[in-house]
């Protein structure tokens, strides 16, 4: 099953960098999807749409343009986007996002992955310099 799950995902980023291509900032905006989900485990994102998973990710980018270097903030949320699918009006973003800070990454997203948390979706921001948008 994993690696009907790991097939699924890479199909689901395929799609996604098909949502994006016709975006103004389409070659920064793919850089940044594939950083964004790379790590993240088959199982925990095959459940949402194509355009839920570049709605979370475009929601991400925008926010990491606006953070100030060398700050740090963790942030709750319910996703408010429309796009097809239904899931992420399910679940609870968590978000963390620091310069370089892995024991506090490491740290949130193991409180993330109890089983009271399942409906949370983690969104772990922090050893991604290279991916991150620079502000004009």
């Amino acid at each position: 099953m994993p690696i009907v799950k790991e097939a699924k995902k890479q199909r689901l980023i395929e799609a996604l960098h098909e949502l994006i291509a016709k975006s103004e900032d389409a070659d920064a905006l793919s850089s940044f999807v594939e950083a964004f989900y790379r790590d993240t485990v088959a199982e925990d994102i095959v459940v949402y749409s194509a355009g839920e998973l570049a709605a979370f990710a475009r929601e991400a980018w925008s926010d990491f343009a606006k953070h100030p270097s060398d700050t740090h903030r963790i942030g709750v949320s319910n996703p408010s986007f429309r796009v097809d699918g239904t899931r992420h009006k399910a679940v609870t973003v968590v978000e963390i996002v620091n310069d370089n800070m892995p024991f506090l990454v490491d740290s949130v997203m193991g409180s993330c992955r109890t089983p009271a948390m399942k409906s949370c979706w983690c969104c772990i921001r922090s050893s991604m310099p290279s991916a991150r948008p620079r502000a004009n």
